[in-house]
């Protein structure tokens, strides 16, 4: 039987809490993550190594995918997320903070 190497996150950033919950980071292999959780689905998706840009694992690979809760649940811990996901993907014990957004107005 094939052994799979479990994914290592290096860094990960809650973007939304709630409806969806989200998270946005980056692998130990330099791969753009994304994780969203909303309607009760679970996703996970990577983007293609060296890419680093969120967009790219928005569309990317699905590596991992669940269904949990209602059809209306939107709302998913990080430690959640790291217990539906032991043991394919190693995460950072905490999260990082997400840096603000910088608004088009505030860099006139």
């Amino acid at each position: 039987m094939k052994s799979t190497k479990p994914i290592i996150v290096t860094r990960i950033s809650s973007t939304c809490f709630a409806c969806p919950s989200q998270w946005e980071g980056r692998t130990s292999d330099c791969r753009a993550i994304y994780v969203r959780y909303r309607w009760g689905h679970l996703s996970i998706r990577l983007s293609e190594p060296k890419d680093r840009r969120t967009h790219a694992a928005v569309m990317g690979q699905r590596v991992f995918e669940m269904d949990h809760g209602g059809r209306y649940d939107g709302s998913l811990d990080y430690e959640e997320l790291k217990m539906f996901t032991e043991g394919l993907i190693v995460w950072p014990k905490s999260e990082t903070p997400a840096k603000p957004k910088r608004s088009r107005e505030s860099s006139l």
